[in-house]
C-alpha cells in the first residue's frame, strides 16, 4: 500500500493517490492544517487519485493554501499510513518580493546585505523542510512520521515569521 501527495503549483489544490488499499476495509482519507479538516471515503483497490481543492477545508484564500496538511489514510478507522504536503506559495512570493527589492539595492547599502541574508535564510528553511517531507514517507512507525511533519513545519512556520506579515503575490 502507498500513500503518494502533492499539490498543484497555484496552491490551491492537494492530489492524493492511494494504492493496493485493503478491499475489504472501509478506506478514508483524512486531510488537516490548524483546525480545518476534510474526510472522504474510497473503495479499496489498486488505485484511488482525488483531486481536493483546499477550499474543501474551509479554507479561502486569494493565492490558495499555505503551509504544512497532513494526510492520512484510514483503515476500517484506524489510520494506516501518514504523509505531509507543503503550499508554499505564500513564502515564495514572499523571497520573489525580497528578489526584486535586492535587485534593486545599491550595492554600497549595508541593507542590501541584510536583505540577501534574510531570504537565504527563508529559502533554506523552506527546502529543509520539503526535503524532510520528503522523506517523511520512510520515517518508519507512524510517531515517527509525526515527529518529521512536526519538524517540518516548525521550519515552514520560521520562514513565514521571517517574512514579517508579507501578504502574497496579490496584495
Amino acid at each position: 500500500m502507498a500513500l503518494n501527495i502533492s499539490t498543484t503549483s497555484d496552491c490551491k489544490k492537494i492530489v492524493v493517490t492511494v494504492t493496493n488499499s485493503d478491499v475489504g476495509a472501509t478506506n478514508q482519507i483524512r486531510i488537516s492544517d490548524n483546525g480545518n479538516e476534510y474526510t472522504y471515503s474510497f473503495p479499496g483497490g489498486a488505485s484511488n487519485t482525488r483531486v481536493v481543492s483546499i477550499s474543501s477545508l474551509g479554507i479561502s484564500s486569494a493565492n490558495g493554501g499555505s503551509g504544512i496538511f497532513t494526510v492520512e489514510h484510514l483503515a476500517n478507522s484506524e489510520v494506516s499510513q501518514i504523509g505531509a504536503v507543503m503550499l508554499s506559495c505564500d513564502v515564495l512570493c514572499c523571497l520573489a518580493k525580497k528578489m526584486e527589492d535586492l535587485l534593486d539595492c545599491n550595492c554600497e547599502c549595508s541593507k542590501c546585505s541584510e536583505d540577501l541574508v534574510s531570504a537565504q535564510k527563508i529559502y533554506l528553511l523552506l527546502k529543509t523542510a520539503e526535503a524532510e517531507l520528503a522523506t517523511s514517507s520512510g520515517a518508519g512507525s507512524l510517531v515517527s512520521v509525526k515527529a518529521v511533519i512536526a519538524n517540518a513545519e516548525k521550519k515552514y512556520n520560521k520562514a513565514v515569521e521571517m517574512c514579517g506579515g508579507h501578504c502574497g503575490c496579490n496584495c
